[in-house]
């Protein structure tokens, strides 16, 4: 399904269709929402995005993305590995 749904994203951001592009961004959505619940994680979730995302945010270095040559974004000194499991034993 998230195959299907990012094919229709990328079509419509060829043509530069909003309308399809709001689609299928919802349809990836409702797909991604599915597969918490599959999972048995949606009381976990709020608590899991946001030490992945406060994981992804500690690669900044003064509030930049740092990026090697190839464009790879690189670890700041303050990167942390976010905790999922301590989040999900509890």
């Amino acid at each position: 399904l998230m195959t299907e749904e990012l094919s229709e994203y990328l079509e419509a951001c060829k043509s530069n269709d909003l309308v399809e592009i709001v689609d299928a961004i919802v349809d990836m959505q409702y797909v991604l929402n599915g597969f918490i619940v599959a999972h048995g994680l949606q009381k976990h979730f709020d608590s899991l995005f946001m030490e992945v995302h406060s994981s992804n945010m500690s690669k900044l270095e003064n509030g930049k993305v740092l990026k090697r040559q190839d464009g790879k974004i690189l670890k700041g000194k303050n990167f942390f590995t976010p905790e999922i499991e301590k989040i999900l034993s509890k």
